[in-house]
């Protein structure tokens, strides 16, 4: 982006800044395969991926990347442990769980 006062763009920069600030928010190819990945439960790893709440909890994919380098990593701030929720049967009826 330029470091001038707006009124002093030519032409061409002024487009060009324009066509940046629309392509700002349009999706790339390389965020909709992560988002995608990120939405797809399966693909957790550690206690997130045994987690009965991993379809609705997920954990947090942010702080799993910054302790781990994977975003696909378990939650390391996470104190629950997988399968130890008292009521499987009611949880596996509502969320549609094996």
């Amino acid at each position: 982006m330029p470091d001038r006062h707006p009124e002093e763009l030519t032409t061409g920069e002024a487009t060009e800044l324009m066509r940046q600030v629309a392509d700002f928010g349009r999706p790339t190819p390389l965020f909709v395969n992560l988002f995608a990945e990120l939405r797809d439960s399966d693909r957790l790893g550690g206690r997130c991926g045994a987690c009965e709440f991993r379809t609705i909890c997920g954990g947090s994919r942010s702080r799993a990347y910054a302790c781990t380098g994977d975003v696909l990593a378990e939650e390391p701030w996470c104190g629950h442990q997988p399968d130890s929720f008292p009521y499987q049967s009611d949880l596996a009826q509502h969320l549609h769980t094996p």
